[in-house]
């Protein structure tokens, strides 16, 4: 297979998309909680029938399905929109290692698709094809979970079959990198100064929240997208519990603080020197003495 493949959709004749959708973006750094978002927005769409997926549209879920079984480790990965933008081009994550990403055409991935996932930058938004996003949802966790989080992700089994390039077999080989650890908490550093830079466009869902209250945000949810639906009913289905379930390769602890349990001294201070302003003004710690 190539290393990117382009895909191009026929012409709808059936005319059943509305003319009128909304349109959803969520944005968040990863290893913050997108799955978990994702099912929540996605379960409050699919009660008044407003989810619509490009890669199911088009066929690729149907290509996804007989190319890349053994790869797929999060459940509606050939649903699920997850887009970046490359040199002005649009491009899909696609789930098999030689062929990563599938090149759309952005205006028509926009016209088609009413929930959109980006792990891009939150500047994201700025970009003139995305003007017609109605809802945008910024997904946020504590970075120091984020980072131990990513230990332990990029050392799994199934990451290492679709991501060759990483070449750590357990969390505590990834901690003794120190080079290594110091790049992911710049990476979340940047990706969180740019959410904090366009703040002002984006509704701020936390995992911490979604973890301890999933009827509160299963409700901010639909409150943002002015949708009435059973809030305790569908809580529950995206308790962690249940998640897991669903998703045992890719969810694996779903506990805030998790980091206390990793991090040595060494690793405070890295992240204090790098990130510790970005924790206080996120509201995760009131200063520096952790």
């Amino acid at each position: 297979m190539l290393e990117e493949y382009s895909l191009s959709l026929a012409k709808n004749t059936d005319d059943k998309w509305p003319t009128e959708k909304i349109r959803v973006l969520q944005c968040g750094f990863p290893k913050s909680g997108n799955y978990g978002f994702y099912r929540a927005i996605r379960l409050v769409m699919d009660e008044k029938g407003l989810f619509v997926s490009y890669k199911q549209a088009s066929g690729l879920s149907q290509i996804i399905e007989r190319l890349c079984e053994g790869y797929v480790f999060v459940p509606d990965m050939d649903m699920v929109d997850s887009f970046y933008c490359r040199d002005g081009r649009f491009v899909l994550e696609f789930p098999h290692p030689s062929c990563r990403f599938v090149d759309v055409d952005g205006q028509m991935l926009l016209s088609v698709s009413t929930f959109l996932w980006t792990h891009e930058k939150a500047e994201i938004v700025r970009n003139r094809l995305l003007k017609n996003i109605t809802h945008r949802f910024y997904v946020l966790r504590d970075g120091r979970d984020v980072v131990n989080s990513m230990a332990h992700h990029v050392t799994r089994p199934q990451m290492l079959a679709v991501r060759p390039e990483y070449r750590y077999s357990s969390a505590e080989e990834v901690y003794r990198d120190m080079e290594l650890f110091r790049h992911y908490v710049r990476e979340w550093r940047d990706h969180v100064r740019s959410y904090l830079a366009n703040r002002d466009y984006f509704v701020c869902l936390k995992l911490e929240e979604l973890i301890d209250r999933p009827s509160m945000m299963v409700e901010k949810i639909a409150s943002s997208l002015c949708v009435d639906v059973d809030t305790e009913k569908l809580a529950e289905k995206i308790t962690f519990k249940n998640l897991s379930k669903t998703a045992p390769g890719h969810l694996r602890r779903g506990k805030n603080g998790d980091w206390r349990n990793y991090f040595t001294e060494k690793h405070k201070e890295a992240f204090k020197e790098i990130a510790g302003r970005e924790l206080i003004e996120l509201g995760y710690e009131e200063d520096t003495e952790w």
